[in-house]
């Protein structure tokens, strides 16, 4: 098995991101005032995002936008820690610096307790853990991966590849996206590279939110452990990391 670090020091992370999605048992236009009148002293200004423009009727009717967030705000404490909020689903995030599992895991407890004691849901339909790697390095097929795509038994050239598949493990799914000649937009640029991105999610319901950041902690850990399994020991070496 491969032997997984505590960090990296240098670390690929740009995007982590924690979500829930609930069954509401108060109505959908009021389900964001209920939650930030219990977080607004630690997040604020309210962005309305694009899809907030969409009528309700026809983002309830679309499968895409269902479970979409209507509202951005950023944490007054750090700048890199998010909340997303819609009639269905409440995001966290830490973009585009990552403090560490510890860290994110203390800023997402408080505000999931928040969430689940306002009153707006009954039940948690799905929990999941996401991370996105980024690397300067358009060609991440090419010797860094423990990946190999063939055609007639051939190794492919990689040209603007990307590779998506999913792995269960008892009743989380880990759906894994690899990509070469990406891009990326951070706060001072947007650069090419390759991305890793796995998200890990369980859709059995859950009620409590001790029984929501026991699922957050075992997606975290299938996570970490998909993203060793998928890189070399080379490439490993160059991220510094620490046992």
């Amino acid at each position: 098995m491969t032997q997984i670090p505590k960090k990296l020091n240098k670390c690929p992370l740009v995007d982590v991101i924690f979500e829930i999605r609930f069954n509401p048992i108060v109505p959908p236009e009021v389900v964001f005032p209920l939650i930030y009148s219990r977080i607004s002293n630690d997040f604020g200004p309210i962005e309305s995002l694009p899809v907030s423009q969409i009528p309700a009727q026809t983002r309830e009717n679309d499968p895409n936008l269902e479970f979409a967030p209507l509202f951005r705000l950023r944490s007054s404490a750090n700048n890199n820690h998010i909340i997303q909020i819609g009639p269905k689903v409440v995001i966290w995030s830490s973009s585009p610096a990552y403090s560490g599992w510890n860290s994110f895991r203390e800023y997402v407890t408080p505000l999931l307790k928040a969430v689940i004691q306002c009153g707006v849901l009954t039940t948690i339909t799905r929990t999941g853990f996401r991370a996105v790697n980024f690397f300067e390095d358009t060609d991440i097929f090419k010797n860094k991966l423990l990946v190999k795509i063939t055609l007639n038994d051939s190794e492919i050239r990689y040209n603007q590849t990307t590779l998506r598949t999913e792995l269960i493990k008892d009743e989380y799914h880990s759906t894994i996206q690899v990509m070469n000649e990406a891009q990326v937009n951070l706060p001072a640029s947007r650069k090419a590279g390759s991305i890793i991105d796995i998200d890990t999610f369980n859709v059995s319901h859950a009620s409590t939110s001790e029984d929501v950041i026991n699922r957050l902690d075992i997606a975290h850990d299938i996570e970490k452990e998909t993203f060793f399994s998928l890189i070399k020991a080379d490439f490993l070496r160059t991220l510094e990391p620490e046992y």
